[in-house]
């Protein structure tokens, strides 16, 4: 039975998770969330009344008269939850539960930053690692291709080879029909002036390539 992989993007450092436990422990400060309720009731009475108030403006100025009435009571009633909210919390939201974590975090800091360090440090030599794989994979894809062009080209080259024997002693063969007794011209040395090109491998590459021969 193979045994399971671990990775490292999975893993938690026990001491990591054993700080994570404890600040989870802590629980939440009843006073924070009544904070958070009533800043939320504040809220979606301050969208009722906008609401309220772009549903019903376009009425006829007598028709529009008691939503005006209600727009006031529900301004009256958005502004006593204002004054309710700050009443009492006058400093806003107590955030105790955060300033007891921030004093744990800032007593351990001698032993987490450290650790903390190094493991960012071990996570960004883990995805340096990836990326080396990946290029790693894309080297040998191209590596494979060249090599399959080279072995073309040499396979290409051997049969050129035959080509070159081939035409040689048909050369001869036809030379000694009508006695010329000299080689053909690509044997001998490429004289200075008159050059003129000839296009010659045709049936060798796509492409002809014209090369210089003495007139």
């Amino acid at each position: 039975m193979s045994e399971t992989p671990t990775y490292f993007s999975d893993w938690t450092h026990p001491q990591i998770a054993e700080w994570n436990a404890a600040d989870a422990a802590i629980p939440p400060d009843p006073e924070d969330e009544d904070f958070d309720r009533m800043t939320a009731a504040l809220k979606k009475a301050e969208r009722d009344m906008k609401q309220y108030r772009y549903d019903h403006e376009t009425l006829p100025r007598m028709e529009r008269r008691p939503h005006e009435d209600k727009l006031h009571d529900m301004a009256n009633l958005t502004r006593e939850m204002y004054q309710n909210l700050w009443a009492r919390f006058p400093s806003g939201r107590p955030n105790r539960r955060w300033y007891a974590l921030e004093l744990r975090k800032s007593q351990r800091a001698a032993d987490e930053t450290p650790l903390s360090d190094a493991i960012s440090a071990l996570q960004e030599l883990d995805k340096y690692l990836l990326a080396l794989d990946v290029e790693e994979g894309r080297l040998a894809k191209l590596t494979h291709a060249l090599e399959e062009k080279l072995a073309g080209a040499r396979a290409q080259q051997a049969n050129t080879r035959l080509s070159v024997e081939d035409a040689r002693r048909e050369f001869q063969d036809r030379a000694a029909t009508i006695g010329f007794t000299g080689q053909p011209t690509v044997d001998n040395p490429a004289r200075p002036t008159r050059e003129r090109f000839v296009t010659v491998g045709y049936e060798v590459a796509a492409h002809p390539v014209q090369v210089p021969v003495a007139a």
